[in-house]
Order: C-alpha cells, then structure tokens, then sequence
C-alpha cells in the first residue's frame, strides 16, 4: 500500500493546493484564526498573546499554535498574506486522504480502500475547508485516525504504535478544537455496547495508559490556561462550540447533497448497496460511525454545515464499497437510483458554475472569456461523466466524476469569487491603502470593524467611533482612518478614495472614505492629486 499512498497525497495536493494563494480571506471566522496565530507567532506568551487592540484571548484553538509554528519556520511571523496560514490546512486534509486509505484498508481492501482515499480529497466540504486558514482539515485527519484505530481495535488484537496513535490522535483533537473529536467516538462505543454488550475489546486500546498520554500531551498546553483564575477549562476547550446557527431538525440531512458533492451523485446507490448487505461488518462498523453522532448533532440547537465534516469518511467507504462493486460488474446503476443522483449531481453543480460566472456581473466587473471557456469545458467534462455513468462504464465514470468535483472547486476559488470584488471590502481597502506611498502607520476601522480588515490591514489595525477616529487623525496617533463619511478636507472629485460594496456577513451595502491624517504625509508627497 505504500505507493498507493504515495500517490494518495501527490493527487491530494495536487487537488487541494490550487487557489489558497487568489481566494480571499473569508470572513470572520478565517480573520479571526490568523489574527490570533499572528499574534501567537509575535507573542512571548505561549498561551495568553494579545490581540490588535491589546485584549488578551481567553480561548484558544490547538490550530493557532500549528499556524504559528508554520509562520516562524517559513519566518513570516507578521504575514499578512492569508495563503501562509492555509497551508496547515491543505496538508491535513491531503493526510486525510492517506489516512481514510488506512482506516479502510481491513474493511474494504486495497483497491477499494484507495478509492476512499481518492474520494474524500475531491467532496466539496473538504475542498473547501482545505482552503481555509481553520481547524477543520486538521480536525478531520485526527477524526479519521482515531477511527481507524477504534475499528481495527474492535476487529483484532493491534500492536503497540496502532495504541499510540490513536490516543495520540485523539490528544491532537483535544488540541484543535476541543471535545468534538470523542462524538463519533462515543456514539460508536454506545452503540456496540447496546447492540453487543459491554465492548471488552476496548481494553485493546490500553484506556489506563491512553489517558496518561493525552493528559502529557495536553497539560503543557491546556495546564496553565485552566490555572489561570480567569480562564476555565470550558473557555478553552467549549468555545468553538459556540458558534453556529439555528437550524431546523433535518438540515444536516438537506445540506448533505451539496456538501457531499460531487458523490452525492452516488448516494442513492449506495443506500440500495448498503439495505442489499446490511448484515455486511462494513455496514456495521459505518453505522456505529455515524447514526449515533448523526443524531445528536441534529438535536442541537445550533449548526454549521461542516458540522457532519468527521462522519463523512464513515459514508465515504460505503460510497467506495459501491464504487469497486460497478467496476467489478456487480452492481449497475439505473433506475431511480441513477435519476435521483443525477439530478442531485446537476443541480448542485450548476449552481456552482453560475455563481462563478454570474455572481462577478452582479458583484463585480464580470467574468473574463478564458473563465467561460473553461466553464464549458467542465461542464463538458461534467456531461460526459453523466453518460458514462449511465452507460455503465464505471472507470471513465468515475475518473471524471472526480475531476469534476476537483476542476470547479478550483474555478471557483481562482477565477470565480475573487472576482466578486464587491463582497471582498478589506482586500479592496488594503489595496487602496497601500497606494497611498506616505502613509506610514496604523489604520483606524470606523463602521465596518471585521475581522479580515484588521487582519489584511496589519496588526496595528485598530477599530474607534468617528469622534475618537478624528481626534486620533488630527494629532497623528493614526495614519489613516476608514469611515462611512467623506472627508472634509480631501472629497472623492479632488483624488480622495472611496470604496462600496456589500457586506456579506448582513447583506448590507458599505461606502467608507480614506481620510488620511495630516501629520502621516512627508512634505514631498501631494496632497491632492491632480
């Protein structure tokens, strides 16, 4: 198997890696993660820096230390270039590729255990969150080990380094992002010990020494945090935890035909392969992986749709067990199964092409030529899949499946939503800062305070009311200031710049005006231009 992974994390990287560098940064939850890796990277203070406006962090992921570690070996402590704080991310997710291959590998066998791995480097959620400077890639690869080593444990006897890493596994969740690792992990014990009884082959796992190993990986991190009077335990590691939003009971359910793209396309296939061999240990083993955690993260108040993102690998083998039945002739597709997942497959897919080639005429200055010739092609690509679906060819069906889910997650982040210029204010406000040759210190954010615009902005950034911006203009504590009103002394028809667009976060329009204080002009620079 080792070529076999080998090629895994060559084609991962080669899937995940295009568009880290064009995409912009994504508010607020991108912004707010390189803010404080920024500041880990610059801080003296392992546990605790502070942020741009002097407040300490009360809540901290693993995954800023491994951004901050990146920024200090490539030497960019104070990058302002979100690429640099993604890579962690694109590693991880291409790990996990490797990682779903060797977790599959005694269920599935080689051939199908690598198609898994091919699978889960092409899904639109893993495409996307590859992308982006946050813990979820990395939490994903974590999940996967760690279930891998339950399963393995559950089958047989494992050896020592199989023990190790998955406890070391689950301290790396831990790390990242708190308790959100052990659901999967729980929902499958409880469901072998209701359908078994007391699962004895735990002991397997060495549970004793496994809690002291998490505990010496976890406590010179978590240690002093919780023994500081003002930080608790569950500031730490619950605060993730936190956001989402209301969803009804069933979302999960519905965004899985988008999230789950492009092999959404066989889903209903592969529920028809899972009822025929329900009785399978793989259906089994996927169950207890999922159902359980499924269930409770549809009783929760609040959602993400990368919520479900740790018990897609589980759905993945069952997605690779069908793969290798049609190409071993096993198994056709036709029928409903075949109508309900290319209907699936083709609305999700469309919606994603017209965004990119739509959503820059309507928030931005249109699409380019070469991006519509591209487009066609993909959705050529994408017809021609389809077909061969239909017809039972099986190995060009599925080659291209996955190139089509590769081809327009990379569309979309290279030539589609970077040029919806109107939704990315703090890319078009730092350029327009920048411009400004004389202007040498920090900026003021007065209206429009987001995460990405003290990022983009420098660490500097600060955010003030219009009465404190002024004042701070007008004695120099500030370079510039960015506000909702013009300024008096420089209007827009005299060479004064202002920015409009919409904010996304509320879907409201924005107009900020530079104003530029006086005192951040050398004699030589005009003030006005001609």
């Amino acid at each position: 198997m080792r070529y076999r992974y080998l090629i895994l994390i060559t084609l991962a990287l080669s899937a995940l890696a295009p568009g880290i560098t064009t995409l912009p940064v994504m508010d607020r939850q991108e912004a707010q993660f390189a803010q404080v890796s920024r500041a880990l990277a610059l801080s003296d203070e392992a546990i605790d820096p502070s942020d741009q406006q002097g407040e300490q962090f009360r809540s901290l992921s693993g995954f800023h230390w491994v951004q901050a570690a990146t920024l200090r070996l490539s030497r960019q402590e104070d990058a302002s270039e979100i690429w640099v704080y993604r890579v962690p991310s694109v590693l991880a997710a291409a790990l996990a590729s490797v990682a779903l291959a060797w977790a599959g590998l005694p269920l599935l066998g080689p051939r199908a255990a690598t198609i898994a791995g091919g699978i889960i480097a092409t899904l639109l959620i893993v495409q996307t969150e590859a992308r982006l400077a946050k813990a979820d890639a990395a939490l994903l690869l974590a999940s996967v080990l760690a279930m891998g080593g339950l399963f393995r444990a559950y089958l047989t006897t494992i050896p020592l380094k199989t023990v190790i890493l998955f406890w070391t596994a689950i301290a790396a969740g831990l790390f990242l992002d708190g308790p959100v690792i052990l659901l999967p992990i729980i929902g499958a014990t409880l469901w072998f010990w209701i359908l078994e009884g007391k699962p004895i082959w735990l002991n397997r796992l060495r549970p004793v020494q496994g809690l002291a190993l998490t505990a010496v990986v976890l406590l010179p991190w978590y240690g002093p945090a919780m023994l500081d009077g003002e930080t608790t335990f569950a500031a730490v590691v619950f605060a993730e935890t936190q956001e989402g939003q209301g969803w009804r009971l069933g979302s999960h359910a519905l965004t899985f035909w988008f999230t789950f793209w492009p092999w959404s396309v066989l889903a209903p296939l592969t529920m028809v392969w899972t009822w025929r061999h329900r009785n399978k240990r793989l259906v089994h083993l996927v169950a207890a992986w999922c159902l359980p955690a499924w269930i409770m993260l549809e009783c929760m108040p609040t959602k993400m749709p990368q919520d479900t993102l740790l018990l897609y690998p589980g759905l993945i083998l069952l997605v690779a067990a069908t793969a290798h039945a049609l190409l071993k002739g096993h198994i056709q597709l036709s029928g409903w199964p075949l109508r309900l997942g290319r209907a699936a497959f083709l609305v999700v897919f469309f919606a994603l092409i017209s965004l990119a080639l739509i959503g820059p005429y309507r928030l931005g200055t249109g699409q380019s030529l070469a991006a519509w010739l591209i487009a066609g092609s993909i959705t050529t690509t994408a017809l021609i899949a389809l077909a061969a679906l239909r017809r039972n060819r099986a190995r060009a069906a599925l080659a291209l499946i996955g190139t089509t889910g590769v081809s327009t997650a990379i569309f979309l982040a290279t030539l589609g939503l970077p040029r919806m210029e109107t939704l990315w204010l703090a890319e078009r406000m730092t350029q327009a800062t920048r411009t400004e040759n004389c202007l040498i210190g920090p900026v003021a954010l007065v209206g429009f305070q987001h995460p990405s615009a003290g990022f983009l902005l420098g660490r500097d950034t600060t955010s003030m009311d219009v009465a404190g911006a002024k004042m701070a203009l007008a004695v120099g504590d500030v370079a510039a200031a960015w506000m909702p009103e013009p300024p008096a002394n420089r209007p827009v028809e005299h060479g004064g710049t202002m920015i409009t667009g919409v904010d996304f976060a509320n879907r409201r329009k924005v107009q900020l005006y530079l104003h530029v204080s006086p005192h951040a002009r050398d004699q030589i620079c005009p003030t006005e231009k001609d």
